[in-house]
């Protein structure tokens, strides 16, 4: 910016403001400002919408383990049909009535069913895979793997360890949850 110091009297030299060099200067640094914050706010906006969608898809498979964990804690029995499927026969009936339950993949849908004669209904949605697998004969350990799809396609899998406290025949067990020192069993929910 030029100006002349005061008590000069030329009024050519008198004029203050800032030449077209010096507006084209400011306007060009502005721009590189504008366009280097307008990345990083789309960039942070696209993070954030992908992180509530796998949040969201996150807690609805954990809420799910939670529900089958629930109710095979209960079990007297567990089998395990077909590929997708296990029956439950529960020691104590549920808040819908059931001692019986069955949950199976069918499609791309995780049903629970109340048996004799039971609704089906749905527990989650976009689900690619479920698997329940137990090693009979050191533990009776029911693993429960869920895989379920985001709006992205990208597959999302949770596992949940659940020992049925009431099955027949097996003799009780203690069970230590490595996060505290109580001899109280936990069920576990994790990535895999």
């Amino acid at each position: 910016m030029h100006t002349l110091p005061h008590g000069n009297k030329n009024p050519r030299k008198a004029i203050k403001g800032i030449t077209l060099i010096e507006l084209v200067v400011w306007m060009s640094i502005l721009s590189i400002c504008a366009v280097l914050t307008t990345g990083s706010i789309v960039g942070t906006y696209a993070v954030i919408n992908s992180v509530s969608q796998v949040k969201g898809v996150y807690e609805e498979g954990v809420n799910v383990l939670k529900r089958l964990g629930a109710e095979m804690q209960d079990a007297n029995s567990v089998t395990i049909v077909g590929e997708t499927g296990i029956r439950i026969v529960k020691t104590h009936a549920g808040s819908d009535g059931y001692t019986q339950v069955f949950f199976y993949k069918d499609g791309s849908v995780l049903y629970r069913q109340g048996e004799p004669a039971g609704t089906a209904r749905v527990l989650v949605q976009n689900v690619t895979g479920f698997e329940v697998s137990n090693d009979e004969v050191s533990s009776n350990i029911y693993t429960l793997r869920l895989t379920m799809q985001d709006a992205d396609g990208t597959q999302h899998q949770l596992r949940a360890d659940v020992y049925p406290m009431n099955l027949q025949g097996v003799s009780a067990k203690n069970f230590y949850n490595t996060s505290t020192s109580a001899g109280d069993w936990a069920s576990v929910i994790s990535n895999y």
